[in-house]
């Protein structure tokens, strides 16, 4: 159960990881700014359901061992479901919104219309960036979490030299 659950949680900061400082940064460069957020918009809901998925199996595989009697730990526990939360919240919620402001502004003529629109469409990128910046935290709180769990339990030895 651990494995599946440190599995799911390191694919999950993964992907965060690799869509922010990767992906998004090379799509915009190489780019002209309405492709690239065509094309982050396509990959998008594909994003989020893999972090709905890892969040679920996260959460499952954690309830499983202290039901189970295996001590999990109160802090990884809500630490998990504030990731769930916050990608939930960007992916459900807020992205889709955005991606309604986004048609809207390319719709739209009116320069009053589309000031606000732009404003809302930049709130609404700002919470999202937020709520991924908070999955990415608390899930590398629960990798670091989960391995000085598992230093404390490895007995100490010394340090061995090996000769050749």
């Amino acid at each position: 159960m651990e494995t599946i659950f440190l599995l799911a949680v390191a694919v999950w900061v993964g992907a965060v990881v690799l869509l922010s400082f990767v992906v998004a940064p090379g799509v915009f460069a190489a780019l002209p700014r309405p492709q690239a957020g065509d094309l982050m918009n396509a990959l998008f809901p594909a994003y989020y359901r893999l972090g709905a998925l890892c969040g679920g199996v996260a959460l499952v595989t954690g309830a499983l061992q202290a039901y189970i009697g295996k001590r999990w730990g109160t802090l990884r526990f809500w630490l998990t479901g504030v990731m769930v939360v916050s990608t939930l919240y960007a992916g459900f919620v807020v992205t889709p919104h955005a991606q309604a402001v986004r048609v809207q502004l390319a719709a739209g003529d009116r320069q009053a219309d589309r000031a606000q629109l732009q404003k809302t469409f930049h709130r609404d990128h700002q919470l999202a960036v937020f709520a991924n910046g908070v999955a990415l935290f608390s899930g590398a709180a629960v990798l670091w979490l989960t391995g000085m769990a598992e230093r404390r339990t490895v007995p100490n030895r010394p340090h061995q030299r090996f000769s050749s």
